[in-house]
């Protein structure tokens, strides 16, 4: 698999992924909030993630496309 295309599922998928249920997991059970104001606190910490990395992703696509590229070179010579 491409670097970049692994770093992307990471980013935008694996990531928030594991932020939203570790987030609702520690305002169940350790805040003991309920489920409806837990689940819209945690979306609203993914949207503002989501929104963050998307505008550092634009930022870097250039250095990111750069980086996988060399990776791509030095795995091929191996």
């Amino acid at each position: 698999m491409k670097f970049d295309k692994l770093l992307y599922s990471m980013v935008h998928i694996i990531m928030p992924f594991t932020l939203l249920i570790a987030f609702f997991l520690w305002g169940h059970f350790y805040l003991s909030k309920p489920v409806w104001e837990n689940v819209t606190d945690n979306l609203s910490i993914v949207a503002i993630y989501y929104m963050l990395v998307s505008f550092f992703w634009l930022i870097n696509i250039k250095n990111i496309r750069n980086v996988s590229q060399e990776i791509e070179k030095k795995n091929s010579i191996i």
